[in-house]
């Protein structure tokens, strides 16, 4: 099964670049929790591209190995993949689970982003 690899609009966060995105980044971050065998996530690498491309300047998006990442697991209470967490100046203002699509991803974003 492929694996999610960022791209030009996504990065990889972990552990130890999360605190320092999330204090010097400017831009509030969507962080896409995913897994190698997690097949919704994988069927979903191209509306996250999509998502992220359109969202640029925006948002960033960045994508979080639940197999590799258990710190950050824990931290934002992660049960399921897919699972976004928007977090804006260090703090989550939002939490959505399952499959969607890129338009979805972008308006929910965006939405969540208006209220806070």
């Amino acid at each position: 099964m492929p694996s999610l690899k960022p791209t030009l609009h996504t990065i990889t966060v972990t552990s130890a670049n999360f605190a320092s995105l999330a204090k010097e980044g400017n831009l509030p971050i969507l962080l896409d929790f995913w897994a190698t065998w997690c097949v919704p996530c994988n069927l979903m690498k191209r509306a996250i591209e999509k998502a992220a491309e359109t969202l640029s300047g925006e948002v960033v998006i960045g994508l979080v190995n639940v197999d590799e990442e258990p710190e950050l697991l824990a931290r934002f209470g992660v049960r399921g993949t897919p699972t976004f967490v928007l977090v804006k100046s260090g703090e989550v203002i939002q939490t959505f689970s399952g499959m969607t699509t890129s338009g979805g991803l972008v308006q929910r974003v965006r939405h969540h982003l208006s209220e806070a």
